[in-house]
């Protein structure tokens, strides 16, 4: 009962003390909805909780650790969400970080969900449980974990290695064979996970009674006895150091053993001895600044104290209690001040808390010593109260084309003075191991100099021999060749050589740019490599020799489709596209580049089957596509007639054997004449107009047609051939191709009406017109179907003006029948030649009264 108080009262002086020197963080989790379960892990960037939406649908939330240390934001919202498994009920035991991937622990399996991927599962080959599911993987992706029931002779818990995937994935299962078991042990389980001393390879796992160690490069295994057993275990590689607590050490002290110097013990000053019924115990750094021992205990109390303390002191303790119903405690450092560090655990279903600790030391001494009663003790190279600085120094310096890399150690962000062959030189601060000099365009023809570069507590000099450099290649992408080039080479003198292949081209420098002008050589190099020498220096240049690439394509029409391709160029010159296999030649109509294609036109050349490969060459590089053409009808001769005798020969392109005889959907008996562009067909008995349609054998949709006919009507003679304009007339014309569906005939302007048919003779009655046309020579229109001819066949005769005899033109003239005039004889005139003339012409008689008139006139003339 006393021993009840004790700790009551413990535990509340412990809370009381934690209020004082702990800063408590305590964030609402989004969308939890009280089913978020207690395991939770971290990395350098989020935090990660285990979530179950439904009772069997699991998840991993993922929250960004920015997002926590910022005091504006109360409740953390989730990044990111992966479903770890849709059919599981079992909770994990444990969360485990690494690679970006979360793994997570059950007695029976790990899981892996990585949220740019799927999730992986491994499980033992004969479903051996994990024993208090431990893991641990090492950077070469090869993981460690611990399974018990394995051999009951010789214990129930062994340590097994497997290896992720190249994809850094966990394998299917773990199968337990002799070249991956590193330990039996006794029958008693681990008291703290697996840890690992990764410079000398060697892993450890506490018991209650001893601890294993065992090598990550072979089987071999060492158990250390130890009466006071294990109690939790922490390897801090940095430090070469084990932290770990007694199992039932009455002065609750912590010891610290050197890996390789042995072991040296730290009590925790304002110690406590356990209280009863611990159970577990784990010891944790942070930052190598901080020790937390967790004391995990049961027995009715359900209660964690975490003392905490800087390792160079151990004179601050803090204490607190917790209820730790709700699971595993978690480290979680601020990625923006690494000093700024937090104890966390889930509390409650929809709570992140932490406990925050800041640094004894202002930053932590930088990172580069260790605090000591509130003072930096620097390491060696360090200086300052907070070890900031340190004394720089130059390891390399490396050329990389117009820029020197400076290799070495502490630099800082500060002013550099630097010159090249005394030409100033500009220094940019990348990182406290990088300076990167930039050569000016003062130093481009330059080969060699001495370098020098300065600044606080830094002094380097050195001479240097530059490699030459190619800045510049124009154009950037070569298409075809040969093709001219131009070069911009610094560091070098003139000539150069460069090189292409086993080609080598001897060439002058263009002005003061350093430019080289040359052409490359007709054949391709594999190595796509110029080779650029000057004096025995030489820089090399990967150039782009980009083979063309279709990236869409189409039909535009029956005779032409369309390419957009990318690295073709637009020179007609270097650029051919072929159809089918052999190849036929295709046209190209245009090139234009536009939106980063060059977009091709190009006309189906004939004899291309339907479905046809097509290739662009641009030089000596290609690239192939397919094509399911749509067939293509140009022409069919002769024309069938009426009678079904006729055979006709199809032409096009893309064709296949099948045709169809439109209207009536009529599939038409063909044979190949040449495939795919020549068929001759027989066509059945018929008249008047039709469609041939050729359709394509892939997609019963896309056709061709070509509209045709049955043979047109030919005349051959009229009879009479002459007729009166005054005078209706039954007319019988001759020929062929004739036919009485849909029979019309008309002759010049007019219908011959009622015509019919008998054998190769069309007699129909012809009604004169009314007025006279303005050709009296009559075409003869025959129509059969809507199949149409027409021969000027048909003389109209017109009669003519009558005279007085009642004959035409009176007899005294010839008659034009074709015009209906008269052209009279020689003493007759008149429209009917009807006007008689005077054979003799009589003088011009004068009288007296004339001459009186016109003498005056002609004396008055003569005297002006």
């Amino acid at each position: 009962m006393r021993m009840n108080k004790f700790i009551q009262l413990f535990i509340i002086l412990s809370v009381f003390i934690f209020l004082i020197n702990g800063q408590k963080i305590t964030k609402t989790l989004q969308g939890v909805n009280n089913n978020i379960d207690p395991s939770m892990t971290a990395d350098d960037q989020y935090i990660y909780t285990f979530y179950s939406q439904s009772s069997n649908v699991k998840m991993i939330n993922r929250y960004r650790i920015t997002d926590f240390y910022n005091s504006s934001i109360t409740t953390l919202e989730i990044d990111n969400t992966m479903v770890l498994c849709n059919q599981c009920n079992a909770l994990p035991k444990l969360l485990y970080t690494k690679g970006g991937s979360v793994f997570v622990l059950y007695s029976t399996e790990i899981r892996q969900a990585n949220f740019n991927q799927m999730t992986a599962s491994l499980m033992t080959s004969d479903g051996t449980p994990f024993s208090a599911p431990s893991m641990y993987l090492d950077d070469q992706g090869k993981g460690y974990t611990v399974l018990s029931n394995i051999v009951e002779s010789v214990g129930n818990t062994v340590i097994v290695s497997f290896q992720l995937d190249e994809n850094g994935d966990l394998p299917p299962s773990i199968s337990v064979s002799n070249n991956n078991v590193y330990v039996y042990t006794s029958a008693a389980s681990p008291t703290g996970p697996i840890q690992v001393y990764e410079p000398n390879s060697i892993g450890y796992l506490p018991f209650s009674s001893d601890l294993v160690k065992f090598s990550l490069n072979s089987t071999n295994v060492l158990v250390e006895p130890n009466s006071g057993g294990f109690n939790g275990l922490r390897v801090n590689s940095q430090q070469g150091t084990l932290y770990y607590l007694r199992a039932q050490d009455p002065t609750y002290s912590v010891y610290r053993e050197y890996i390789n110097n042995g072991t040296q013990e730290y009590s925790v000053q304002h110690g406590t001895p356990f209280p009863q019924g611990v159970t577990n115990a784990v010891v944790d750094t942070l930052q190598n600044q901080y020790l937390f021992p967790y004391i995990y205990m049961s027995g009715g109390i359900p209660t964690q104290l975490i003392a905490n303390f800087a390792m160079g002191t151990i004179s601050q303790v803090n204490y607190y209690g917790m209820d730790i119903s709700y699971g595993q405690y978690e480290v979680v450092r601020n990625p923006i001040n690494f000093a700024n560090v937090g104890l966390c655990r889930m509390t409650g279903y929809t709570e992140l808390s932490c406990t925050k600790y800041l640094s004894a030391c202002p930053s932590s001494c930088s990172g580069n010593g260790y605090c000591q009663s509130g003072a930096c003790y620097c390491s060696e190279g360090f200086y300052g109260s907070l070890c900031e600085n340190a004394y720089p120094s130059i390891t390399s310096v490396q050329q990389n084309g117009d820029t020197l890399e400076i290799s070495g150690s502490y630099f800082q962000n500060i002013t550099y003075t630097a010159t090249f062959d005394g030409k100033n030189v500009s220094v940019t601060y990348s990182s406290s191991q990088y300076l990167y000099a930039v050569l000016g365009e003062d130093t481009y023809s330059l080969t060699d100099g001495l370098f020098s570069i300065t600044a606080e507590n830094l002094t380097y000099s050195d001479n240097i021999s530059l490699q030459p450099y190619v800045y510049l290649l124009e154009p950037e992408k070569i298409f075809y060749y040969p093709t001219e080039v131009s070069m911009t080479v610094y560091f070098t003198g003139s000539p150069i050589f460069i090189s292409q292949g086993n080609v080598s081209t001897r060439v002058e420098t263009v002005g003061v740019n350093r430019v080289f002008n040359f052409t490359t050589s007709d054949k391709i190099d594999d190595s796509a490599l110029f080779l650029v020498e000057y004096n025995g220096r030489n820089a090399t240049l990967e150039y782009e020799y980009i083979p063309p690439v279709i990236k869409s394509q189409g039909v535009i029409n029956e005779t032409h489709v369309f390419m957009n391709v990318i690295n073709s160029g637009s020179n007609l010159q270097y650029l051919v596209v072929n159809f089918g296999d052999p190849a036929i030649r295709a046209k190209i109509d245009s090139v234009v580049f536009e939106n980063e294609f060059y977009n091709f036109t190009v006309e189906i050349p004939i004899g291309t089957y339907p479905a046809s490969g097509v290739e662009i060459l641009v030089g000596e590089k290609s690239c192939v596509t397919h094509f399911l053409l749509p067939p293509h009808l140009i022409s069919a001769t002769p024309r069938p007639s009426l009678d079904g005798n006729g055979v006709t020969t199809i032409y096009g392109n893309s064709l296949t054997s099948a045709f169809k005889m439109l209207p009536g959907d009529v599939d038409l008996t063909c044979d190949t004449l040449e495939e795919p562009v020549s068929y001759i067909c027989e066509i059945p008995e018929g008249s008047g107009k039709f469609q041939i349609q050729s359709t394509s054998a892939q997609d019963s949709s896309v056709f061709s047609r070509l509209n045709f006919s049955y043979h047109e009507p030919v005349v051959t003679k009229v009879t009479p051939n002459n007729i009166k304009l005054s005078t209706n007339t039954s007319v019988t014309i001759t020929g062929q191709h004739f036919a009485d569906t849909g029979l019309i005939v008309k002759i010049g302007d007019g219908d011959c009406t009622s015509p019919s048919l008998n054998g190769s003779d069309i007699v129909c009655q012809w009604v004169a017109p009314s007025t006279k046309p303005q050709n009296t020579l009559l075409s003869v229109f025959v129509s059969v179907n809507e199949v149409t001819s027409s021969t000027d066949i048909l003389q109209l005769s017109i009669d003519c003006p009558s005279g007085t005899d009642a004959q035409p033109c009176n007899s005294q003239g010839t008659c034009d029948t074709t015009q209906g005039l008269c052209k009279c004889n020689d003493t007759f005139s008149g429209d009917s030649c009807s006007v008689q003339e005077d054979s003799i012409s009589s003088a011009p008689s004068f009288n007296s009264n004339t001459i009186l008139f016109i003498l005056p006139l002609v004396l008055y003339t003569i005297l002006i």
